[in-house]
């Protein structure tokens, strides 16, 4: 298993750097936008443009899990 600590070290570092990121990003957010949270915030950086996206969309972009019980996409399709 040649490869393993190196791929594990890059996946700490990457995570390490993820969540300085979103301290960061956080830190500001609440100077701009105290009580928004920073998925309420990448739902609004998506709605933003108008055009109208489904639940999914809205889901994926703002990095939250979608819900396997709600419907409403099949519909739009």
């Amino acid at each position: 298993m040649t490869g393993t600590k190196p791929q594990r070290d890059l996946a700490h570092l990457l995570s390490r750097a993820e969540h300085a990121a979103v301290r960061r990003f956080t830190a500001a957010l609440e100077a701009e936008a105290p009580g928004c949270s920073l998925e309420q915030w990448w739902v609004l950086d998506l709605l933003a443009d108008g055009e109208g996206h489904t639940m999914t969309e809205i889901a994926e972009h703002a990095l939250l899990p979608a819900c396997p019980f709600y419907t409403s996409d099949a519909a739009d399709d």
